[in-house]
């Protein structure tokens, strides 16, 4: 009977661990990471292909240039193709932003972040009116070059 008692209390705490674990949530590491379905909106990213290179704005007889790579932080990945139909227009309205920057502007301290603002609120802008609603959370410069 001893021995009766003592496999059953091991069988039990078995039975009870794996009961326990099966009801605890999988690690972070191991669940898919994709959203559920019905769940809120997935930043997503878009990439404008190729550098956007313009002059810089001059008074002189030297031209100068500034030249960025832009990726588009997106407040939901699902309007990836929206933003992609008006590249076009993003494209043209970071050159003309560009194109108004001087050389002294662009010396100075913190002026990536200065024109970077500049190129945000004006994608911003332009895409809101273009859609009617927020569609973009931010504009990085993955490469910043002028000379």
């Amino acid at each position: 009977m001893k021995g009766f008692r003592k496999t059953a209390a091991v069988l039990l705490t078995m039975l009870l661990t794996a009961l326990t674990m099966l009801a605890l949530p999988a690690p972070a590491a191991a669940q898919d990471s994709a959203p559920a379905p019905g769940a809120g909106p997935v930043t997503g990213y878009y990439e404008i292909k190729g550098a956007i290179t313009t002059n810089l704005s001059s008074t002189g007889n030297k031209l100068n240039y500034i030249s960025v790579n832009v990726t588009i932080s997106l407040t939901d990945s699902r309007d990836y193709e929206l933003v992609q139909k008006h590249e076009p227009m993003i494209k043209d309205a970071i050159t003309d932003t560009l194109g108004a920057v001087t050389l002294k502007q662009i010396n100075e301290p913190g002026s990536r972040n200065t024109i970077r603002d500049k190129v945000r609120e004006v994608v911003i802008r332009l895409l809101d009116d273009c859609v009617g609603r927020r569609i973009v959370k931010d504009v990085m410069f993955s490469d910043f070059k002028w000379q």
